[in-house]
């Protein structure tokens, strides 16, 4: 029994890492093209906020960095030239520009682990078929992002080190 519990413990934390990365493929913004300036803005703030915050960027988070920002009075948003709309657009921009140029079997290895967890687990069936419908979902999630991304991602390739610092926590590396 505490070996299933702890299968399925370990399975929900990694379909959690992926759908925190996708989250807000649900209800995505309509953007605008994303210029160099803007993505450089939105990574040089986000380095420092993911440092204070101590979360890593994810596809969702821009309201609560932006939140986070406003609250500590640090206004490094403001300072860097967005309002809220335009900093919601433009992370959003550089985190689906950022899925698009990760390589594919990165992201296949991604959705590799949480299958594998699955298809090692001692969970019913029938559970099992649930879990492995919403991972499959995901993914198709993933690949409409990476593909609304691929209009951003000329413009955030030459940030991609940076980005993968910014995201690193999200993938578990």
């Amino acid at each position: 029994m505490t070996s299933r519990l702890l299968n399925a413990a370990a399975l929900a934390l990694a379909v959690g890492a992926v759908s925190s990365v996708l989250a807000f493929v649900i209800t995505p913004q309509s953007v605008l093209a994303l210029d160099a300036g803007e993505a450089e803005g939105v990574i040089s703030v986000m380095e420092v906020l993911t440092e204070e915050f101590g979360e890593s960027m994810t596809t969702d988070a821009a309201e609560s960095f932006y939140d986070y920002d406003s609250l500590d009075s640090t206004m490094l948003i403001e300072e860097a030239g967005f309002d809220r709309d335009s900093w919601i657009a433009a992370y959003e921009a550089v985190s689906a520009g950022y899925m698009a140029i990760i390589p594919q079997d990165q992201i296949d290895a991604m959705f590799a682990e949480p299958l594998a967890l699955l298809d090692a687990s001692e969970l019913p069936e029938d559970q099992k078929a649930e879990m492995r419908r919403h991972v499959e979902g995901l993914m198709v999630e993933m690949q409409a992002l990476r593909e609304r991304g691929q209009a951003h991602a000329d413009v955030v390739r030459p940030f991609e080190s940076r980005l993968a610092a910014l995201f690193a926590g999200s993938f578990g590396e």
